[in-house]
């Protein structure tokens, strides 16, 4: 988390590291798969987390759907 702190933006996928960046207030990219975002979303207190889930892309909800252009625009939106 200390480190988190000095960082622009985190990506993570819907994992425990995931929640500790979010409680660093850093901001985030946060990826799901086939587990629920709207239950098991990061919460963090500062920035409204980006999340990207699979289940537009994937009718198994496979993370590995969610195609890299969406998450590189996740990207720019954060940094510009």
């Amino acid at each position: 988390i200390l480190l988190a702190k000095h960082c622009k933006f985190g990506i993570s996928n819907d994992t425990g590291c995931g929640h500790l960046l979010a409680c660093s207030d850093l901001k985030l990219i946060s990826l799901f798969g086939n587990t629920n975002p709207k239950k098991f979303a990061p919460y963090n207190t500062i920035f409204k987390n980006i999340i990207i889930s699979a289940e537009p892309f994937s009718k198994k909800k496979d993370i590995s759907s969610i195609p890299i252009g969406v998450v590189i625009k996740a990207i720019n939106e954060i940094i510009n």
